[in-house]
């Protein structure tokens, strides 16, 4: 049985999906991922679980019709040269289109995951937005017809997706406990008689894309506030910056840097996996975020904890 795992994000094949390449190709599939890079770590990463990558034209984070149309057509073209048997598809695009793509291509069985709802359902601002704002679930709508299984991995999203009438009756949904952390890739650290603790250097992380709706801005003025009163508290803010419409613009950038200065350090890393971030932290971040006004504020449930919130009970940090 051949396997095809489609993303917008190659990265995401390495830290959200190796598990899962893994044991496809243990039970016996072949697979074959696909995505809008070419990263050679990750054609490696690929190869050494026993799978092929490919890349294919997307544009992640954009609308572009003309760009659309040749990720349409690569689309096509490779689901007609590679033959899948099964099509594995998460991330918006790869969705949309190639559950549409797919089914037109004569793949059998269709499966689309929904990680998040990301920057499509944030609430709309500007009167473009507005107007643009039906789009996401009209294709969303006509494309997830088409899938034989949807996997959420929150029941907030399935609500909302009910309420926008987005779920197509006789397609099964199953809803999963987020991507999971695999446990013998995170060392314990634990932190009983840690020096900075009693020292008062008290160390809080947020990992994340600079992105205004993950909460960047809300934890630079947190830091800058919190380091007034207690001025030996450490902040660091780890995590590159993003093409997504919703990214922390030049002048805002400069608002976190000015209040970084005062409280909190900006990290412009990428790690895969981050295990260790340094400086060694002691409290994982997340702060409250402007989303949609459809969704419920309990964004920190269990059925909504953020994956960092993962690698953190991975790391044994509150």
């Amino acid at each position: 049985m051949k396997v095809l795992v489609l993303t917008a994000d190659a990265n995401t094949l390495v830290y959200h999906r190796g598990d899962l390449i893994r044991d496809f190709a243990a039970h016996g599939c072949e697979v074959v991922t696909a995505a809008a890079e070419d990263h050679p770590h990750v054609r490696e990463f690929v190869a050494s679980l026993g799978g092929r990558h490919r890349a294919i034209r997307m544009l992640r984070s954009k609308v572009n019709p003309l760009m659309d149309v040749v990720t349409l057509w690569d689309m096509w073209r490779l689901f007609r040269s590679e033959k899948p048997d099964a099509l594995f598809a998460y991330t918006i695009k790869s969705v949309v289109y190639g559950c549409v793509i797919a089914r037109l291509a004569g793949i059998r069985r269709v499966y689309a995951l929904l990680p998040g709802l990301g920057f499509t359902f944030v609430k709309p601002v500007t009167w473009k937005q507005k107007i643009l704002s039906g789009i996401p679930e009209m294709l969303h709508r006509f494309a997830l017809k088409r899938a034989d299984v949807i996997f959420m991995q929150n029941q907030d999203d399935v609500r909302l997706f009910t309420d926008l009438r987005m779920l197509p009756e006789g397609v099964p949904v199953h809803v999963t406990a987020g991507s999971g952390v695999n446990m013998d890739e995170f060392d314990h650290a634990p932190l009983e008689q840690d020096a900075a603790i009693a020292a008062g250097h008290v160390r809080f992380v947020l990992v994340s894309r600079l992105l205004i709706s993950k909460g960047v801005r809300v934890f630079a003025e947190a830091a800058k506030r919190i380091k007034q009163q207690f001025p030996h508290a450490e902040f660091h803010l780890v995590g590159p910056f993003d093409p997504n419409p919703n990214r922390v613009a030049a002048p805002h950038f400069e608002l976190i840097s000015s209040q970084t200065a005062s409280g909190a350090s900006w990290l412009a890393a990428y790690q895969l996996k981050m295990r260790s971030p340094p400086p060694p932290v002691h409290f994982c971040v997340c702060p409250p975020h402007a989303l949609s006004g459809r969704l419920s504020t309990a964004f920190a449930t269990i059925f909504r904890l953020p994956r960092r919130f993962l690698n953190a009970v991975g790391l044994i940090r509150p």
